[in-house]
């Protein structure tokens, strides 16, 4: 299945997010706090209630809780070749041991990768330009009793990583680009195509490629450049003449 999270409101204490359907039917919407030392996030699908409480010092645990009781947590464990643009995550919820995995391919996508066993249950995919901090997500998930684990992930996701990315005023106010190139091959590897396409196919659910649209700019630009290459030889040749 298909679900779409989008944050509609950011006021840096308060932020309001909604989740639609893939035909863009709202189904609910979440309230995140931020307080002196955590931001909190309310939670709520099917019968599913969780809040997630999030410190500040974003490299401690975050806690999951569900009618006032601890039902997991999320921690961030940066890979043993430690570099800034690798990072997993370990997470527990109801029992279950699951990783998270922040999968950038410069221009080309931004994904967030939640498995289980080392098995793909749900990809969540970022819109690479927020306008005015409105980030959207597509949620793509395998069976509908993991969709609240894919909205937790995604919120935690937005809320852990969201206001890191570059602000970048040439594509409207408060706009955030979220280009991120992951270094380490291990992290890479991680990304399922194959998982993302299958689901899309079953949902009759368009991908935006954009790895296709990022290969047409690449292979414009070295075009131009080859085409400016050979003109300064041409010039260099004639005035040698």
């Amino acid at each position: 299945m298909i679900l779409k999270i989008r944050r509609e409101k950011y006021s840096g204490t308060e932020e309001i997010y909604k989740l639609y359907d893939k035909n863009n039917n709202e189904i609910n919407s979440y309230e995140s706090i931020t307080n002196n030392n955590y931001i909190e996030s309310n939670i709520q699908y099917n019968n599913d209630i969780a809040n997630i409480v999030i410190p500040k010092s974003y490299k401690e645990k975050s806690i999951i809780y569900s009618n006032n009781q601890e039902v997991g947590f999320i921690e961030c464990a940066p890979t043993e070749k430690a570099i800034s643009t690798s990072y997993y995550w370990n997470m527990s919820f109801k029992g279950r041991n699951l990783k998270l995995y922040e999968v950038g391919f410069g221009n080309k996508g931004l994904y967030f990768v939640i498995k289980e066993n080392d098995k793909t249950i749900a990809i969540i995919s970022s819109v690479m330009i927020a306008n005015d901090f409105k980030d959207s997500y597509d949620l793509f998930v395998d069976n509908d009793k993991d969709s609240t684990i894919a909205i937790i992930c995604a919120i935690y996701w937005n809320l852990y990583r969201g206001t890191s990315f570059i602000k970048d005023g040439s594509s409207g106010i408060n706009s955030i680009n979220k280009t991120l190139t992951t270094l380490s091959k291990e992290i890479k590897t991680k990304m399922d195509f194959e998982f993302m396409n299958n689901i899309a196919k079953q949902e009759n659910y368009v991908i935006d490629n954009k790895s296709k649209k990022s290969s047409i700019n690449t292979i414009i630009g070295v075009t131009l450049l080859v085409i400016f290459i050979i003109f300064l030889i041409i010039v260099v040749i004639l005035g040698k003449k």
